[in-house]
């Protein structure tokens, strides 16, 4: 299980690049692995096809296997399929950096994202772990088991200033039912308001959408946007309904 262990990170970490090279030092470096162990570990990825050397300098990159296997039918392709057209136009109509995210095993995993300001750069990770900060965080928890909440809990604490002074679990509790029940946020951070809003269709896990704008009032005029955006996704996943097996 350890060698697996390594051999995920050697993975994530060469995916989260982003297309640029790393060397078989600079992974050991990073996850923090015995270098003669890494090499030989990439060594058998390359040989795979899961990565692809660009020179003995430079390093690797990733190869052709992940992207050959990412053409199959999944419920989660599906979900980034259908999102892909009306999440760019809603980035590209707001000026923002607009996600589509699901939760499994209480952490965050970025489907497909876009942005509509092309000076706004996405910070690439394999899972992200920031609940309370996030539109799709918040959502996506109010949908998740008591389980993976009192795990986040364990983790993170409770919310306290980073939402509402939620300061006890029954109020956590009661908010993120509220939450669920609205399907939608709309809050100040910063300089910034952060909107989202849940993705519901059946035979599909939750998904949820968030974004920021600069405005209170870009916020309110984003909301309109951001429904029909929801809508044109979850019919584009219901027509899909009646050809994919259904695992939610």
């Amino acid at each position: 299980m350890k060698s697996l262990d390594k051999t995920l990170e050697i993975l994530e970490h060469i995916f989260n690049k982003d297309g640029t090279p790393s060397t078989p030092g600079e992974v050991a470096s990073s996850i923090k692995i015995n270098a003669a162990t890494c090499s030989r570990i990439m060594t058998e990825l390359m040989e795979h096809g899961y990565i692809e050397k660009v020179s003995r300098r430079t390093g690797y990159v990733p190869g052709p296997v992940f992207y050959a296997l990412g053409t199959r039918q999944s419920p989660y392709s599906q979900i980034a399929k259908a999102a892909e057209g009306p999440i760019r136009e809603l980035a590209i109509k707001t000026s923002s950096m607009i996600n589509i995210s699901v939760m499994k095993d209480a952490h965050r995993y970025v489907l497909f994202f876009y942005s509509g300001d092309k000076e706004k750069k996405f910070p690439l990770r394999t899972r992200y772990f920031d609940h309370y900060e996030t539109a799709t965080g918040r959502l996506l928890l109010s949908r998740a088991p008591e389980q993976d909440i009192d795990f986040v809990i364990s983790k993170l604490g409770l919310p306290k200033d980073a939402w509402n002074d939620i300061d006890c679990k029954e109020t956590f509790l009661r908010e993120l039912t509220k939450t669920a029940k609205a399907a939608t946020v709309k809050y100040p951070q910063g300089d910034i308001w952060v909107l989202g809003s849940l993705v519901n269709a059946p035979g599909y896990p939750p998904a949820a959408i968030g974004f920021g704008v600069a405005t209170k009032e870009k916020a309110d005029e984003a909301e309109t946007l951001l429904q029909n955006a929801v809508t044109s996704i979850e019919e584009k996943l219901s027509l899909n309904n009646d050809e994919k097996t259904t695992f939610y």
